[in-house]
C-alpha cells in the first residue's frame, strides 16, 4: 500500500508558491499563508466557492479516509504537497480520465445552481421570520439597513439577501397584513356578538391615536385581537371620536355586532359612545378602582404626610449610588433578599401600594442604613411603620381585584359584581390597629358604594354575571338586583325563542280529531280546553324562557376555578337559546386594559429610532403583533 500523504480536494483549486509558505486560489487568486494545514483553505472554498466542495468521492484520491477531509469540521494536518505543475483547476482536471472530468463538471454545475441560490419558498420563509422578529419585538424597520445586523444574517446564511426598508413597508408587511386581515374578517363573519375596548393616546412625536381591540367567543375560547390603530387629527371631541370609531366598525363590518364599548371615564369618549353612536358604554373597572383609591388617599391628610415621607426616602435612594450600595451591602449582611426601593406614580394608585409594600419588605435593612447616610431624609418612626402595615392590608384587595379583572384570556365581565361584593366583605372584616388605617378603610367603603355599586344595576354586567354558571344569582349583593337580572334574561330569552322558533308549536292533527270517539261527546268540551291550555303553555316563548331559566338555576354552580365557556359548550343542546346569549354577554372584557397595553407598547414603537413611522405602518405592526 502506498505510504504517500493523503491529499485534500482543496489542492484541486490551490497551488503552492515558490516559497512554499504561501498558497494561491486558482479561481480568485486570493493568497493565504500555509501552515501545513488546509482548514483555512477549505473555509475559503466554503465561503467563496461552495460548489467546489461537491466533487464526489469517486474522483478523489484512493484513500478510504478522504471523505473526512471534505467535512466542514475536518482540520487534519496534511503533509506538505509537492508543488503541482498547475496554474488553474482545469490543468489539474486534465490529469483525470474523460469520464471523471465530465462527471465532475456536471456535478459542479448542478451544485452551483443548487447552492448559490435559494428557492422562492426558502426566501419566503426567511422574509416571514424577519417580519415576525420586527413585529413581535417592535424592532425598528431600519434594522435591515444596520451594518451589524446585515453581517449577522450573512453569517447565518450567506445566500439570503435582506430586503430593503422600502421593500418591507411597500410590499412584504402590507401583503402579510392583508392576509391576516382576511383571516380575521373570516372569523368575525361567523360571530354574532363582539365586545370592544378603545383608548386614546399620544405618541412621543405628539401624534394622537385611537386604538380598538376586539373580543369574541369561538369554539369555547375567548379571542382577543388588536383591530386597528388610527391617527386622530384635529380636536378630540365626542363627535370626532364617534366618526373615527364608526369608520373602523364599518370597515370591519361589526357595527351591528358590538355589545358594549369599554373605555375610561373621559367625557369625550363617553359622549362619543352614548350620545353619537348610541351604543352601550361600559366604564373600565380598573379606572374606576383607580379613582376610588385615589379619592380615599386624598381624603386622609395624616396619611398623605406619611406618604410624602416615604416618597422622600425612595427618592433619596433613587438619586444616590452610595445609598443604593450601602443598602445592598446591608441586605447581604442580613441574609435578606436583594431588593431595591420602588417609586410610585401619581396617575397609578397601585404604584403607591407597590412602593409601600416594598418599604415594608426591606424595613430592617433600610432602617439600619438610613442612620449612616449623610443628608438622609427623615426616617419613619415605629407608629408610622404600623400605619403603613395597616394601609397595605386595606389596599391589597384592590390590587388583587385590579389584577384579576385586567386579564384578556379568560372571562372577566361577569366577575365584576362578585368581586365588588367580595371587596366590601373583605374590608368590613378587617381590623385596623391604627386610627389612620381605620379611617382609610371607612372612606374606601363609602366610595365603593358610590362608584362601584352601579355595576350591579347595569344590564350588561348583570346579565353577564347571571349567565356565568359559577355565580348566577348568588353573586349579587341585593336580592332585588338579582331578580332584575333574572327578569332581563327571561325577557330577552323569550324574544330570542320567538324570533328563531327553536321549537315547533305543538298542535292536534286533524287525523287525531277524525279518529276521536264520536260517542264520547260529553267530555269533548273539557278535553278541548285542556288541550288548548297545554298548547298555549308549550308554545309560549315566555313560558319556555321561564322553564329554561329555572332549569339552569336548579343546576349546581360550577367551581370558581372552572371555565364558564366550557360549561356552555357542554350544555349547548340542553340550553340552546341561553347558549347563544352567553356568547353575547361573556365576550366583553371588564376593563379597557387590552387597548391600554397597546398604548404602553407605543413607547417602544414610536421611539427616537422610528419617529418618522407613518400611522399606516404603525397600525400594520400593532395588528400583526397580536394576530400572527
Amino acid at each position: 500500500m502506498s505510504t504517500r500523504g493523503k491529499r485534500s480536494i482543496v489542492w484541486t483549486f490551490f497551488i503552492l508558491t515558490q516559497s512554499k509558505k504561501i498558497v494561491q486560489c486558482t479561481l480568485c487568486k486570493k493568497e493565504y499563508k500555509y501552515f501545513k494545514n488546509t482548514t483555512n483553505l477549505k473555509e475559503h472554498l466554503k465561503r467563496m466557492h461552495p460548489s467546489c466542495l461537491l466533487v464526489p468521492a469517486s474522483i478523489q484520491e484512493d484513500d478510504e479516509d478522504e471523505d473526512e477531509l471534505l467535512t466542514p469540521s475536518g482540520s487534519r494536518e496534511m503533509d506538505t504537497p509537492q508543488t503541482p505543475n498547475l496554474s488553474t483547476a482545469s490543468s489539474f482536471e486534465s490529469t483525470k480520465k474523460p469520464s471523471q472530468l465530465r462527471h465532475t463538471k456536471q456535478l459542479c454545475l448542478a451544485g452551483s445552481s443548487r447552492s448559490n441560490t435559494l428557492s422562492q419558498s426558502q426566501i419566503k420563509n426567511f422574509n416571514l421570520a424577519l417580519i415576525k422578529m420586527i413585529v413581535f419585538d417592535y424592532q425598528p424597520l431600519q434594522i435591515v439597513e444596520d451594518r451589524g445586523f446585515r453581517e449577522f444574517t450573512k453569517k447565518l446564511n450567506p445566500l439570503y439577501t435582506l430586503p430593503s426598508r422600502k421593500m418591507l413597508t411597500s410590499k412584504l408587511i402590507p401583503e402579510l397584513y392583508q392576509t391576516e386581515i382576511h383571516k380575521l374578517k373570516s372569523k368575525l363573519s361567523a360571530v354574532d356578538h363582539v365586545g370592544v375596548t378603545t383608548d386614546l393616546w399620544t405618541s412621543d412625536t405628539i401624534n394622537h391615536y385611537i386604538t380598538i381591540t376586539i373580543h369574541f367567543i369561538e369554539n369555547a375560547e375567548l379571542h382577543t385581537s388588536a383591530l386597528q390603530t388610527s391617527e386622530v387629527q384635529g380636536s378630540q371631541t365626542g363627535s370626532h371620536i364617534a366618526s373615527e370609531l364608526m369608520e373602523i366598525f364599518n370597515k370591519w363590518e361589526i357595527s351591528r355586532k358590538v355589545v358594549t364599548v369599554v373605555s375610561d371615564n373621559g367625557a369625550n369618549i363617553k359622549s362619543a359612545i352614548n350620545d353619537h353612536l348610541h351604543m352601550h358604554h361600559h366604564p373600565c373597572v380598573a379606572h374606576t378602582l383607580n379613582l376610588t383609591v385615589k379619592d380615599g388617599l386624598i381624603q386622609n391628610n395624616e396619611l398623605n404626610v406619611i406618604l410624602q415621607k416615604c416618597r422622600n426616602i425612595v427618592g433619596h435612594f433613587k438619586h444616590s449610588a452610595i445609598a443604593v450600595e450601602k443598602l445592598s451591602t446591608m441586605q447581604q449582611q442580613m441574609n435578606s433578599p436583594q431588593l431595591k426601593v420602588k417609586q410610585d406614580v401619581v396617575t397609578r394608585w397601585n404604584s403607591t401600594y407597590i412602593m409601600l409594600d416594598r418599604l415594608i419588605a426591606i424595613k430592617a435593612s433600610i432602617t439600619a442604613v438610613m442612620s449612616s447616610l449623610p443628608k438622609a431624609p427623615e426616617m419613619l418612626n415605629a407608629e408610622e411603620w404600623l400605619i403603613l402595615e395597616d394601609c397595605i392590608c386595606v389596599l391589597k384587595p384592590f390590587d388583587l381585584m385590579t389584577t384579576t379583572l385586567s386579564g384578556e384570556k379568560y372571562v372577566t365581565l361577569s366577575s365584576i359584581i362578585p368581586l365588588v361584593r367580595g371587596l366590601q366583605y373583605s374590608l368590613n372584616r378587617m381590623n385596623c390597629l391604627t386610627d389612620i388605617g381605620n379611617k382609610l378603610k371607612v372612606d374606601l367603603l363609602a366610595i365603593i358604594s358610590r362608584r362601584l355599586g352601579s355595576y350591579e344595576r347595569d344590564k350588561i354586567s348583570a346579565k353577564a354575571t347571571f349567565l356565568d354558571p359559577r355565580y348566577k344569582k348568588q353573586a349579587f349583593g341585593s336580592q332585588d338586583n338579582a331578580n332584575n337580572a333574572e327578569k332581563w334574561i327571561i325577557e330577552e330569552l323569550g324574544s330570542l325563542i320567538a324570533e328563531t322558533s327553536l321549537e315547533a308549536p305543538t298542535t292536534v292533527s286533524q287525523s287525531e280529531v277524525d279518529h276521536a270517539d264520536s260517542d264520547n261527546t260529553l267530555w269533548e268540551y273539557l278535553d278541548k280546553k285542556i288541550t288548548d291550555s297545554t298548547n298555549v303553555r308549550n308554545t309560549s316563548p315566555t313560558a319556555k324562557a321561564i322553564l329554561m331559566v329555572k332549569q339552569y338555576l336548579s343546576m349546581a354552580n360550577t367551581p370558581r376555578s372552572s371555565s364558564p365557556l366550557a360549561f356552555w359548550s357542554a350544555n349547548e343542546n340542553l340550553f340552546p337559546a341561553l347558549f347563544k346569549m352567553h356568547k353575547k354577554y361573556l365576550c366583553a372584557p371588564a376593563t379597557s386594559v387590552p387597548s391600554e397595553r397597546i398604548f404602553s407598547k407605543s413607547g417602544i414603537i414610536t421611539n427616537s429610532r422610528r419617529n418618522r413611522l407613518s400611522a399606516k405602518n404603525l397600525n400594520q405592526i400593532i395588528f400583526l403583533n397580536t394576530n400572527l
